[in-house]
């Protein structure tokens, strides 16, 4: 739906239909890649209600993300300083999946949220996430994937997991990383 966001959002009934295939890239720049939005940056509140992701997010074979990626079926990557993001009533229907023969640094990639950094209030509520999470590349940093939060790496904030939050997802773990390697049903490194 979006790359990039700076102002206080309420995203009702938004559904993303379409596959989202990286091939054929070569960059030295982190990566950001959500079904919904790939990062959410700055002091920004965002309420997500009824949305979902219905499409797959394929990093395909042949492309060399060189410093961190970030990946998750809704959000890729949060690290505002400040600012709440919500989930309510929200659903990942699509697999993440980060093909044989892609090179990387380090991914955090969930079937949610890739990775929570900064502050600011993170609360999921009644959220499921259904797709699968594949990793089979070769990686030369952190391996942190997880079905609903790939990393949670905030100090100052609260994360708070209300009603119904589940993982259907199959996590299917290949490939080679040279550092941590965290997974987790829920959370991979916490």
């Amino acid at each position: 739906i979006t790359e990039d966001f700076s102002d206080n959002m309420t995203v009702t009934d938004s559904h993303n239909y379409g596959d989202i295939i990286i091939e054929d890239v070569t960059t030295t720049s982190d990566t950001y890649i959500g079904g919904l939005f790939g990062i959410k940056n700055d002091s920004v509140n965002i309420n997500h209600t009824n949305c979902s992701n219905n499409g797959d997010i394929v990093v395909k074979k042949g492309c060399t993300l060189a410093t961190n990626s970030y990946i998750g079926g809704l959000l890729g990557v949060s690290s505002a300083k400040g600012g709440n993001i919500v989930f309510t009533s929200c659903t990942n229907n699509g697999k993440v999946d980060v093909e044989e023969g892609v090179n990387l640094s380090s991914i955090y990639a969930g079937g949610i949220v890739g990775y929570k950094s900064g502050d600011g209030l993170i609360t999921i509520e009644n959220a499921t996430n259904k797709g699968a999470v594949i990793y089979n590349a070769t990686g030369t940093g952190v391996l942190q994937i997880a079905g609903i939060i790939g990393s949670y790496a905030s100090t100052n904030t609260t994360l708070t997991l209300k009603k119904t939050v589940t993982n259907e997802g199959v996590i299917t773990i290949g490939g080679t990383a040279k550092g941590n390697v965290r997974i987790g049903g829920i959370f991979g490194a916490f």
